[in-house]
């Protein structure tokens, strides 16, 4: 399997953030893993974005890694050929789950990861680390590596999913991205994605949206100062899902509607990027 994926370009917040000082990933992940957190998604123009961030509290910190502080990632979900996954997202089902391979660009780390839904509706995140090194493509190993096979069915079963036997689940969708990451002095994150692009992994359906920034605050379930800001500026959360969105984007027969209001969204960026939220 090869990757059809282009790789995100180079464009992202990073001259917006060059003025906060940087932080190194591995004082951001003893601080702020929040692998069990609350997830709050917001759909800002590029405009919007820039005086968000303008805004950030005092004491503010961005993750720099080598010299760099916007990253590549290429996300390849997996869902089976009936949709499984996209159907549980579509029907808001207590037992929903994600699967996906995720490429560090700029590292070159590959790991699966499962996204489910904990106590207090907490998103929690497993993963497992892919050697890149094995194989042609890290992504095979899902397919032909009897442990990782194995590591995905322990975790899903663990987090209540009921059984899936992995060898049902496909590449379906590819998402990239560029993402930068700041922490608050409250220890939450928020991340900020542009440059998002959608592909369907037979290459027949895809679009890429450099009208719009996602803004992501993460937290221990409390809404932190970002919210709080973003709130008292018109913005809320929204529903957006960079997997189901983008399935319902590319495949208008898709069921939609919980997604309705959101692709109005992102189709009125499009026309017009001035949007003040």
């Amino acid at each position: 399997m090869t990757t059809t994926m282009l790789t995100p370009t180079v464009a992202s917040m990073s001259d917006t953030l060059s003025h906060l000082p940087s932080i190194g990933l591995d004082h951001l992940n003893a601080v702020a893993s929040l692998q069990q957190r609350c997830d709050r998604k917001y759909i800002l123009s590029s405009q919007a974005a820039d005086h968000f961030l303008a805004h950030l509290p005092e004491n503010t910190a961005v993750l720099e890694i080598e010299g760099k502080l916007g990253f590549g990632y290429d996300s390849t979900y997996l869902d089976t050929g009936d949709l499984l996954c996209f159907g549980l997202a579509a029907t808001r089902r207590r037992h929903r789950f994600k699967v996906r391979v995720r490429h560090y660009c700029d590292s070159d780390q590959w790991w699966l990861e499962v996204k489910t839904q904990g106590n207090r509706g907490l998103t929690v995140k497993d993963r497992l680390p892919l050697d890149g090194s094995l194989t042609t493509d890290p992504r095979d190993r899902l397919m032909n590596d009897s442990l990782v096979a194995g590591w995905l069915a322990a975790t899903l079963a663990a987090r209540g999913i009921t059984p899936v036997a992995t060898h049902r689940l496909l590449p379906t969708l590819e998402a990239a991205y560029r993402r930068s990451t700041v922490l608050l002095p409250d220890g939450s994150r928020v991340t900020v994605d542009t440059n998002l692009a959608w592909q369907s992994h037979d290459n027949q359906r895809s679009d890429q949206l450099d009208c719009l920034v996602i803004v992501e605050t993460k937290t221990t379930g409390h809404a932190c100062a970002a919210d709080v800001w973003l709130w008292s500026h018109g913005a809320r959360p929204a529903r957006i899902s960079k997997y189901a969105t983008g399935m319902a984007w590319l495949t208008p027969k898709l069921a939609d509607n919980r997604w309705h209001r959101t692709l109005t969204r992102l189709h009125t960026l499009q026309e017009n990027n001035n949007d003040i939220v």
